[in-house]
């Protein structure tokens, strides 16, 4: 039987999606750090006044620190609306600063301007220890806290260093769903943290944020986020098989997700199969192509439930003959894996037709084992002249004495036939 394996289609998935996808990547912008320090520059911060207990900007240090805020934000003329930042000045104003003998307050704030002049250079690792070192002084109202810890958990993603970014990204999350704050947690938020738990290879994890993310999506949900948790599913349904050379560790991975695999219970195992199924499903309507054809196509088949054999290839059949009809399904081990699910559904004509077809359309190449298995399904199906027709270009191409022997009972049959009609 032809057929895709489980390991295959997978693979195929997750060649598709690419373990180095950066499609939904994040790009934190120097335009997030600026909005940070708007914030925390209010007038109220600013303010001298020993009657306020809000953190403060000394009069001594407040000069150097417009003198830093200007240069960060210059302001456009009529020759020039998006002037650019004299990285030079700005570093030297904020070395100044550093150098002063700070409050905790004044030190996180030249912190995140050194943040927001590293952003400006894409220097990811420079602004990430700054807002770092701004945050661990935990100086600023929760709001605003909160702001940064966030920051930090896409700059982490920025530089692949994804368990850090969870260890940022989820207290925020669980800290902005269980208070009452004016910024809410996005579909894009859980989405970031979906793509670290998938670089990390924590699949429940993985499908848990994605369906957080579809639950918060106001928008079309993307393909990709179907594409991850499909991903996520199928590796703990049965985990990929890797194809290229592994080192230690990767190999330690795959045993690990793969004894996985073999310890969950059939209801749990048939639980994300369905669940696979659904977002199947969802893809070839939405996002139709071959390879989501083909993965539906597999996990209908796959099924393991007592006695649903033959209503798991049925509906198999009936995804691969919707992509056939949709124009999907052109490849030759596609085309006969259909056939062949046709041949052990009893649809013996159907599938010596499209055998035909395929074969005179040279769709399927016309071997030797192809020609068999149509004389096959001819003589199953009782059509004995398309049989005697197929037989002896078999014979043609090899004259084995079993061909032959076949041939000569089909024409014998033929024989018997006329003479009974006549």
């Amino acid at each position: 039987m032809v057929k895709w394996s489980m390991s295959q289609c997978q693979s195929a998935v997750l060649d598709s999606q690419g373990m180095h996808e950066r499609q939904d990547s994040v790009r934190v912008t120097v335009m997030v750090a600026l909005l940070i320090c708007a914030l925390l520059m209010s007038p109220l911060a600013m303010s001298s006044s020993s009657g306020n207990s809000a953190p403060q900007i000394r009069k001594t240090v407040l000069p150097l620190v417009l003198d830093i805020q200007t240069a960060l934000n210059p302001e456009a003329t009529e020759e020039n609306s998006t002037p650019a930042i004299d990285i030079s000045h700005a570093e030297q104003l904020i070395q100044t600063l550093l150098e002063r003998d700070l409050t905790n307050y004044e030190q996180a704030l030249a912190h995140q301007f050194a943040a927001t002049l590293a952003l400006e250079k894409k220097d990811y690792q420079g602004a990430f220890d700054a807002f770092h070192n701004a945050w661990l002084l935990e100086v600023y109202a929760v709001p605003q806290q909160l702001q940064i810890q966030r920051t930090l958990a896409q700059l982490a993603m920025q530089l692949g260093k994804w368990q850090t970014s969870v260890d940022f990204y989820v207290p925020w999350i669980e800290a902005i769903n269980g208070g009452e704050f004016e910024t809410k947690v996005s579909a894009q938020d859980y989405v970031y943290v979906a793509q670290s738990y998938y670089r990390l290879e924590t699949w429940p994890d993985t499908v848990r944020y994605v369906d957080n993310a579809i639950g918060a999506s106001q928008n079309p949900i993307p393909e990709s986020w179907y594409r991850m948790k499909l991903t996520g599913l199928l590796n703990q349904y049965e985990p990929a098989k890797q194809y290229e050379p592994q080192s230690q560790n990767e190999q330690a991975k795959q045993a690990h997700s793969q004894a996985h695999s073999k310890h969950i219970s059939k209801t749990v195992k048939e639980s994300l199969r369905r669940q696979a199924v659904d977002v199947s499903k969802i893809l070839v309507r939405e996002y139709p192509s071959t390879l989501y054809w083909r993965q539906l196509a597999l996990l209908h088949q796959q099924g393991d439930q007592p006695g649903s054999k033959d209503q798991n290839e049925r509906k198999a059949l009936s995804a691969l003959h919707s992509a056939y009809v949709a124009g999907f399904l052109t490849a030759e081990q596609d085309l006969m894996w259909m056939i062949t699910l046709m041949i052990q559904q009893g649809n013996y004509y159907q599938a010596g037709t499209l055998l035909e077809m395929s074969l005179n359309e040279q769709r399927i190449a016309g071997s030797e084992s192809h020609l068999k298995t149509l004389a096959d399904t001819w003589i199953m199906a009782k059509d004995y002249a398309r049989a005697e027709t197929t037989l002896t270009a078999l014979v043609k191409l090899n004259d084995e004495a079993q061909y032959r022997k076949t041939l000569s009972d089909v024409q014998a049959i033929i024989k018997a036939q006329v003479k009974a009609e006549s």
